[in-house]
């Protein structure tokens, strides 16, 4: 659990470094990757990797697609063998952007597999922001950050989970 949690920290100093760099003036950071932890993800056959492979690139290109006459200019593409990390500059106001993500995240069961982070002015945009509640754990309705962050689940509790997500696709 802790690997997972020191890879997803690096990540978000690496993103806030990009942020900085957005072209456009109003616009904002948005950040697409898979929530996998490195553990569970590297328990994965070549079946499973490739249909959340399928999952990232389908969300990924339509969430790409829905801000296309904003001007969305793509950062960062690798795929997701390689923790799958997609970033983009879009010209668009934030809290829009994070109320897509959002939707995006929960328009199906399995879009609970991918995270979609918004960052405007080096700052991430949350839930909150949209006074919404923040996103459950994958296992539990308790708040996902917490149970990550407290170790709250035994490893092959998180890797059957998952993979039931994987299996359903």
């Amino acid at each position: 659990m802790f690997e997972s949690i020191m890879l997803r920290d690096n990540i978000h100093e690496i993103i806030k470094g990009y942020c900085s760099k957005n072209p456009f003036k109003n616009g904002c950071t948005a950040v697409l990757s898979t929530i996998l932890p490195i553990k569970v993800f590297r328990s994965l056959d070549k079946h499973q990797i490739d249909s959340l492979s399928e999952i990232y690139t389908s969300t990924a290109d339509s969430f790409i697609e829905h801000f296309a006459n904003d001007k969305v200019r793509v950062i960062i593409s690798k795929t997701v063998k390689l923790k799958g990390i997609l970033i983009l500059f879009i010209n668009q106001n934030a809290l829009i952007v994070k109320n897509t993500a959002v939707s995006y995240e929960n328009s199906k069961p399995e879009s609970r597999l991918i995270d979609i982070d918004i960052y405007c002015g080096g700052q991430q945009i949350t839930r909150t922001h949209l006074n919404l509640p923040p996103r459950q754990c994958i296992i539990c309705e308790a708040p996902a950050s917490r149970c990550i962050f407290e170790g709250n689940h035994r490893l092959d509790d998180l890797k059957k989970e998952f993979q039931s997500y994987l299996v359903k696709n």
